[in-house]
């Protein structure tokens, strides 16, 4: 999905809807990050990774690195938010 499919899709739904996350391990935390990244693209085969960037943190070779847009967020009301944060 890019910025212009995200903003028509969501300009189909009232301004003041709030936008929501997966939690860590279940239930949903607000979005409350939003932040450019570079990652490469369809690099994981593993149905428990995510398609993109290599999980382990190195590079694949002959893959070249694409500008994202990421949305992140986390548990406020956790006794650890840093650690909640998906």
């Amino acid at each position: 999905m890019t910025i212009q499919d995200l903003i028509a899709t969501l300009s189909q739904f009232d301004p003041n809807t709030p936008v929501v996350i997966s939690g860590y391990e279940g239930g949903y935390n607000d979005v409350s990050v939003v932040r450019p990244l570079e990652i490469q693209l369809n690099v994981n085969n593993k149905h428990y990774y995510g398609a993109h960037h290599c999980v382990k943190g190195t590079l694949v070779p002959d893959v070249p690195l694409t500008s994202v847009v990421y949305l992140g967020g986390f548990n406020p009301i956790s006794d650890a938010p840093e650690l909640s944060y998906h």
